[in-house]
């Protein structure tokens, strides 16, 4: 039976359902599985459905043992139109497994036919347990005419070392993004010596590595503070945009690798954004501690830009907490109070004159209000506590469901195996009539008259308005716009 819908807006309906290669680090692999299910579903609906979903199914794909990738090449063979619908490439090896074979099995990426049937594929992901494959064989996956390379990191340094040699053999590599596979518990307490960094430094500028590469994302959270954080220059001198995920840490023992990233932040001449991710374990706020300076820690990622003559923006994200050690909802002043400390402030002043915006994120939940506290309340506030800054500013508030929450508890019980049921609750942020100035004042007034080793500065910024606004209502400071909640 013909559709009574135009086609325009079925292919909208299925576009709903296409597999972007990302998803398959931020969300569970069960979810990807139905994605191709109900994929495949829509392929024997109709024949108005057909080509827009297999489209759709074959734009990427996800091969997870060695006999998903026989077949797939047996598929290619019989029908190699199907070939060029191929836009991206994946190979993993947490798929479901026979509890009766080894944890992780052999995914045979190297396959030169099967790089030689893609012309069209452009982004490959790699999320494979690397010390089952050797040297040789890993550089076969150069031969994927790739310009965006997914790849899953360990943290041990001989596999590190080798994935670096990787990432060079591809020639026209323009985006890298780099994710963790294992969490804090296997960051090794090793570090590279000085002869592995010099013959590692050396190599790459004799190979003039990553000429093309225009965008790094790292996403670990730990990779950023792990000391196997590779060597200056591995990634070249031409990114243009750099992502970190940044787990803050008080300890000593990751300032090596915060060390070197901010290096590597100094040698990207060309950089014209930076977005720092920050994946707090929570966002609960002590006086000493931790909590008390996880914003302050910011202030070497700024600091390492203020010379840049070509930065455009600069973009913090506040992600959800990873674990459930917060025991109630956050005031969203006292959270701005403690993000814009003075060291916080003195940098984002210090950013340099060719900066022209300053971008916020922060999370909203199901039951978190946002008409009255939302991104424009959130973009008044930050231009009420930085009064001197000419840039434009921007906020967004970014949706979390609670689909998005249980990929997120599965991501965190594969990198932190104590984190048995710590999910963050809901709802994040307090209620609207209870987060008031006034309980912002009594927070750190109550703060202050306790003894601590942190002197706080309680004196709280002027507040030149008197209720909220509406949520579309117009911004009236100088140079900001309203950017409205989006999903994640």
């Amino acid at each position: 039976m013909p559709s009574r819908l135009p086609q325009e807006i079925l292919d909208f309906i299925l576009d709903y359902h296409q597999i972007q290669i990302s998803c398959m680090f931020t969300k569970s692999y069960n979810n990807i599985t139905s994605s191709y299910d109900a994929l495949r579903g829509c392929c024997l609906t109709s024949p108005s459905w057909l080509p827009r979903s297999r489209q759709n199914l074959y734009s990427t794909v996800l091969l997870q043992s060695y006999q998903q990738v026989n077949s797939f090449l047996d598929t290619v063979r019989s029908q190699p139109f199907l070939a060029s619908l191929v836009r991206s490439l994946g190979f993993s090896d947490k798929g479901p497994r026979n509890p009766d074979r080894e944890k992780h099995s052999f995914v045979p990426f190297g396959r030169s036919e099967l790089a030689r049937r893609l012309p069209n594929i452009h982004t490959l992901m790699l999320d494979l347990d690397w010390r089952q494959y050797p040297p040789k064989y890993c550089m076969l996956s150069a031969l994927y005419p790739v310009t965006e390379l997914y790849l899953g990191v360990q943290s041990e340094l001989k596999e590190l070392a080798h994935l670096i040699r990787v990432m060079w053999a591809f020639s026209d590599l323009q985006i890298i993004r780099l994710y963790e596979r294992y969490g804090w518990d296997s960051v090794p307490w090793k570090t590279w010596s000085d002869a592995d960094t010099v013959n590692l430094e050396q190599a790459a500028q004799r190979r003039a590595c990553c000429r093309s590469l225009r965008t790094l994302e790292i996403a670990g959270p730990n990779l950023v503070s792990s000391l196997t954080f590779p060597p200056t220059l591995v990634f070249g001198t031409s990114v243009e945009h750099l992502i970190l995920h940044w787990q803050p840490y008080l300890s000593g023992f990751h300032e090596i690798g915060q060390t070197r990233a901010l290096h590597h932040i100094s040698h990207f001449h060309s950089l014209r954004e930076l977005k720092i991710v920050m994946v707090p374990f929570s966002y609960e706020f002590e006086s000493t501690g931790a909590q008390a300076t996880i914003f302050a820690q910011i202030v070497p990622f700024l600091s390492a830009v203020k010379n840049h003559k070509n930065l455009r923006r600069v973009t913090l994200r506040f992600e959800l907490p990873l674990t459930s050690w917060q025991n109630e909802p956050i005031s969203r002043r006292v959270f701005l109070r403690k993000l814009f400390v003075p060291a916080v402030q003195e940098s984002v002043k210090s950013l340099p004159p060719s900066l022209t915006e300053l971008a916020f994120e922060v999370p909203y939940a199901p039951d978190d209000p946002t008409e009255v506290m939302g991104p424009h309340w959130w973009m008044r506030e930050i231009r009420a506590r930085l009064p001197d800054l000419k840039v434009e500013v921007s906020a967004l508030m970014f949706y979390v469901d609670e689909a998005m929450m249980q990929a997120k508890s599965t991501r965190v019980m594969e990198l932190y195996t104590w984190a048995h049921n710590q999910v963050a609750i809901w709802p994040l942020w307090m209620p609207v009539d209870a987060d008031t100035p006034e309980f912002e004042r009594r927070w750190f007034k109550e703060i202050a008259d306790e003894p601590r080793g942190v002197d706080l500065d309680v004196s709280l910024p002027p507040q030149p308005w008197q209720t909220s606004p509406p949520r579309v209502a117009t911004q009236s400071c100088k140079k900001s716009r309203l950017i409205t909640p989006a999903p994640l």
